[in-house]
């Protein structure tokens, strides 16, 4: 990760979710903050009043003014951008310069912003941006383990989800630098289907040999080891988002770090039912990488 964080914001509760996270982020990370709110022109505008949108601008720059505060106070570079634009093109503009590292967002927003993730906005952000982005569901659900900005380490072990193809590895670079930055284990996770695992049991193997259907776990361990990242590989049967979720909890993680795009079991992952499943049940946030994007 470099040098800034871009972080969509549209003035409802919803979406002011990501902010804890981004101090988190910044606890081992120095980087400046860009805080950017669209500003759809309203209808009246097209009649000619002009002073309803300087009003309207007015009072969002106001707004991010007062989410700035607290980072000023601590030191942290800050810097507010309203965009007379939609949401889609606001987030691309800021996130398609140079010296940004990463976006963080809720899933939901209200005005400006609407359904962040789980909308159009960001299947069309997911698939041109550059850069990772870090997305949070903002409704926790019942034992939801509150965020602490101030523990020693935010982010202790991250769930990468591989599938056979080797196509969900574009993950790794953004999964390993972000180990090595938070000083987290990575562990890799390849969900069978359960009638092949059962056929490997029948077979007469066990869970070692059906770790030889998902050859990128041993590559991924293999090239965090020579990063000096830490991590362990597991290997499930069952439905995908169910899997996924349950390790979350039984493997103690912090956040899920996966590609948008995938070819087997995980090709729909954003844009599909599993994606969704998780999005809408994930007690941790996620950190989603374009498949392609290295190859831009």
């Amino acid at each position: 990760m470099s040098a800034r964080i871009v972080v969509p914001l549209d003035g409802s509760p919803s979406a002011e979710a990501i902010l804890p996270y981004v101090w988190g982020l910044l606890k081992r990370l120095a980087a400046e903050v860009v805080l950017v709110r669209a500003v759809d022109p309203p209808a009246a505008v097209m009649n000619g009043f002009h002073p309803i949108l300087a009003a309207t601008e007015e009072s969002a720059r106001d707004y991010l003014a007062s989410q700035r505060a607290p980072f000023l106070r601590a030191g942290i570079p800050v810097r507010i951008v309203t965009r007379l634009e939609g949401a889609v093109p606001s987030i691309l503009e800021e996130a398609g310069d140079p010296d940004v590292s990463l976006v963080a967002m809720a899933t939901h927003g209200r005005t400006g912003l609407p359904h962040l993730l789980l909308g159009g906005v960001c299947e069309a952000v997911l698939r041109q941006v550059r850069v990772p982005v870090f997305a949070l569901r903002p409704f926790p659900p019942p034992g939801f383990r509150r965020f602490d900005s101030w523990q020693e380490s935010a982010f202790r072990n991250v769930l990468v989800p591989l599938d056979a193809s080797g196509s969900s590895l574009s993950i790794l670079p953004a999964a390993c630098a972000f180990a090595k930055r938070y000083n987290a284990r990575l562990v890799f996770l390849h969900v069978l289907d359960p009638q092949k695992a059962a056929l490997a049991v029948i077979g007469g193997g066990d869970r070692a040999r059906s770790r030889e259907e998902a050859p990128p776990l041993e590559t991924a361990a293999q090239q965090c080891a020579l990063e000096g990242v830490r991590s362990r590989i597991v290997v499930d049967s069952g439905a995908v988002a169910d899997r996924i979720l349950a390790r979350t909890r039984s493997e103690d993680i912090d956040l899920i770090a996966m590609t948008t795009h995938g070819r087997s079991t995980l090709s729909r992952f954003v844009f599909g039912s599993v994606s969704g499943d998780i999005l809408g049940r994930s007690e941790v946030p996620l950190l989603l990488c374009r498949e392609d994007r290295h190859h831009d």
